[in-house]
């Protein structure tokens, strides 16, 4: 996962997300539905996902300003079991990751 920033008031996280091949043992079914709910949560936060060969993604979510870049960031990486359960159901071994950004802007004045 990256950070790219075109200005001080523009920029996207950028991820490229491929699943590994000890995870393709899984069901087919679930590993697609775990990628559209990572599709769709980029979607809902303005992003655009593109599809790559082999059960990849690439996703991009813009963002204004750095409150824009701290909600969306949480949002998109942080996430409820609701969303994983599909994938958790499966993978009960797999440590919970709890992720939050925070940005302090400041001038060198």
């Amino acid at each position: 996962m990256g950070i790219q920033f075109d200005n001080p008031n523009r920029g996207r996280i950028v991820q490229n997300i491929q699943v590994e091949e000890r995870l393709k043992t899984f069901s087919g079914a679930t590993i697609q539905q775990w990628l559209d709910t990572i599709e769709q949560r980029s979607r809902n936060l303005g992003g655009r996902v593109t599809r790559k060969p082999g059960q990849a993604l690439f996703v991009t979510i813009p963002f204004t300003n750095n409150t824009d870049l701290e909600r969306k960031f949480n949002q998109f990486v942080g996430s409820s079991d609701a969303e994983n359960a599909p994938m958790t159901a499966k993978v009960s071994n797999l440590p919970k990751v709890d992720s939050h950004l925070t940005l302090k802007r400041s001038n060198f004045c």
